[in-house]
Formats: C-alpha cells, structure tokens, sequence
C-alpha cells in the first residue's frame, strides 16, 4: 500500500601485507547533467564524499541522491532515498526539509528495499508550514528487518527560481521490527538551480 498526496545522524612494522580497507557505501548511480558548470562538478563530488565515507559497523546509512544536481526553473527533480544496512530495518520515517521558494513537491513513489517479501506502507504528504514534507515507510505485521542497500522512495520536485536548493533530513530515525531505534546518520543534498541563458 502506498499512498502520496496532499496530507497536510604503535607497535612497529612487520612483514604482514597491511590489512583491506573498510567497504564503503556505493558510488550514486549516473545522473542526468544539464550543464557541464563548475557547480555542478561541485555537487556531485559532495555526493561522492557520501558514499565513500567509511561506516562504522553496524551503522545505517541514510542518503539523498537527487537528479539533476543542476537545472533550471520548470525542470522536475527527483530526489532518490538510499540506504544502506547492515542490520535489519523495519521503519525509516523522517522529515524532508527544503526551500519552497525554489522548488515545489510535486509527488512520490515508494521504493523496493522496504518492500520485498511483505507488505508495506509508504506515505509522503506536506506538514506544517510550506517547505516541510513528512515521510514515512514501514513493514507491516511480522515480517523480519531488511538489510542490504537500495532505495527507501523517490520524491519529485519542480524546480521554480535560480538558487541553491538544499534538502535536508529533519526528525529523521531508523528502526528495526521491533520498533527500537537503529544507530544511524543522515546525509542531505543539494541542487544548483541557474537561470536559462537566451
């Protein structure tokens, strides 16, 4: 079930080979370019630092992946929800925060991580003042955590002035089956939106 509308984180030296890095979290997917600006090499490198930041274990990580990271008035953008767990995840309910003088939501699509091998819930709806979306997505009854990386949902926006439009995590947690609440960090993003030259 999935529902979006209108609703209101010395010893010395041996002869060992030196032990592998940590993994880290994957790189984001490719994402649409509209312009080959130095502002938009900027963005995606933040991203990058994201998902190559070593994560202590068993640490959930939260992270937004929006395409295009640079675009113009009129453009939709959508902002992916990743995640990657080591432990078992129930609930990722949170708040989205971002300036509506820039941008406008417009909709969103529950993603598959939650989802495989049982039922869910998925909601996503405007709360309090403008600029303030709240999300929520949740296994329902008995069905185990789930770990692994993927996407959480995906919210669209419609780019409305030039400016720099941050989305960031507010209020935001991660909980497993039985409700308790997941160590876990949060990483926001941004989008450089510039005015179509004639």
């Amino acid at each position: 079930l999935a529902t979006a509308g209108p609703l209101a984180p010395a010893g010395e030296a041996d002869d060992e080979p030196a032990a592998p890095a940590p993994p880290t979290s994957p790189a984001a997917e490719p994402r649409t370019r509209t312009t080959s600006s130095a502002r938009e090499a900027d963005a995606s490198d933040d991203a990058a630092s994201v998902a190559d930041a070593a994560e202590p274990a068993g640490e959930v990580v939260v992270w937004l992946d929006p395409s295009p990271r640079v675009a113009v008035p009129g453009a939709t953008i959508e902002v992916t929800v990743r995640i990657s767990a080591p432990r078992g995840v129930a609930s990722v309910p949170f708040h989205l925060l971002f300036d509506p003088r820039l941008a406008a939501w417009e909709r969103a699509a529950e993603g598959p991580f939650l989802a495989g091998g049982g039922e869910t819930v998925f909601i996503a709806a405007p709360a309090g003042p403008e600029g303030r979306l709240a999300v929520g997505a949740t296994r329902l009854g008995a069905a185990p955590g789930v770990t692994g990386e993927g996407v959480v949902g995906t919210l669209v926006f419609r780019a409305l002035a030039a400016g720099a439009l941050d989305f960031a995590f507010d209020r935001a947690s991660v909980r497993d089956p039985g409700g308790r609440l997941l160590p876990a960090r949060f990483a926001g993003a941004r989008v450089v939106i510039v005015a179509e030259t004639r």
